[in-house]
């Protein structure tokens, strides 16, 4: 992990984002490392009161990171904080009227507070709930025939499955993407010129994520 001081040097400044990243990035041993169980556990005690001070702006800003990595699924925090702090940032989104806030709600609905905002949603506004839901239905049609299944997973792994999911609901009005090879989004004609030996290849090889 991160060198000692400079992790004491990032708790000393209250630098949230940094300190997530070495929580995220030390996930797997935090269990055998007591050190980072007491940052975890800081980060856990101070983060709401920190927080709680800030315009909302600077509140919004100091939340999203920390929502990217637990909408990861793959965090070192407790459930408790989870928890909570889904509630602090359903309370701030309503606060700034955020866009995002039905979606976020959805996504948390075994929270009493998310459930309060939907059916407030669908007392006000249920064509929002409606396009809502239209927009996160899934069809799929599933023909059985003989033979070996001729198709394959979008999704390399579970872990990119959820940074995608993640990431539509950190940027709700974007539509990423994944495994989308450059000469699909690129005209190579219209560059090839331009590109070396080394970028030709590159620009044919494999998916490009």
């Amino acid at each position: 992990m991160e060198d000692r001081e400079q992790l004491y040097a990032l708790l000393a400044q209250k630098d949230w984002e940094a300190i997530g990243k070495v929580i995220y990035k030390n996930k797997k041993t935090k269990t055998q490392d007591p050190f980072l169980n007491q940052v975890t556990e800081y980060f856990e005690a101070e983060f709401f009161t920190f927080a709680a001070s800030l315009p909302a702006a600077e509140r919004t800003k100091q939340f999203e990171f920390t929502n990217l990595i637990i909408e990861l699924g793959q965090h070192g925090f407790s459930q408790s904080f989870v928890d909570r702090f889904v509630d602090e940032r359903l309370k701030l989104m309503q606060e700034t009227k955020h866009h995002a806030l039905l979606n976020y709600a959805q996504s948390y609905q075994h929270r009493p507070l998310a459930k309060q905002i939907i059916k407030s949603f669908m007392q006000t506004s249920p064509e929002a709930v409606a396009a809502s839901l239209h927009e996160n239905m899934k069809i799929r049609a599933t023909e059985v025939v003989g033979g070996n299944a001729k198709t394959i997973r979008l999704f390399k792994s579970r872990q990119e499955e959820n940074f995608y999911e993640a990431v539509r609901r950190v940027f709700p009005t974007y539509h990423p993407y994944p495994n989308v090879a450059l000469s699909c989004v690129l005209d190579y004609p219209a560059i090839k010129d331009q590109l070396s030996e080394k970028a030709k290849l590159y620009f044919f090889s494999g998916d490009h994520r």
